[in-house]
């Protein structure tokens, strides 16, 4: 089950997706609320559901890193051209982004600067 969330959430070079019960359903083939009538996938899922701030917060993490791959301008016209997010939605997620953005960087890293930070 947790193989099938990390590759819906995390598709190579794709835009990341959010993670909900019905989405999963879908991506496993469950038809309709059958997911919901199984606890123990229901559960496994749940761990990863996340708020749609938090999702925001991943999106423009991801587009961040994408235009700096195609070494583009990093501005928040191509942020925004790239997901689809609307200046209030940023505003709304702006705290957890300051957060996140930090652990984001170094995460991304490889090991010989991650030693360095």
């Amino acid at each position: 089950m947790e193989s099938y969330i990390q590759e819906y959430k995390e598709k190579p070079g794709g835009m990341p997706k959010r993670i909900t019960v019905s989405a999963i359903s879908k991506q496993i083939g469950i038809k309709g609320r059958e997911l919901y009538e199984m606890p123990e996938c229901r559960r496994i899922v749940e761990k990863y559901v996340e708020s749609q701030e938090e999702f925001w917060v991943r999106k423009i993490v991801w587009a961040i890193f994408a235009l700096e791959k195609e070494s583009k301008t990093l501005n928040w016209n191509n942020i925004k051209r790239l997901v689809h997010i609307q200046k209030e939605n940023y505003y709304s997620c702006r705290e957890l982004l300051l957060r996140d953005i930090d652990a984001a960087i170094i995460e991304a890293c490889d090991p010989a600067e991650k030693a360095k930070i």
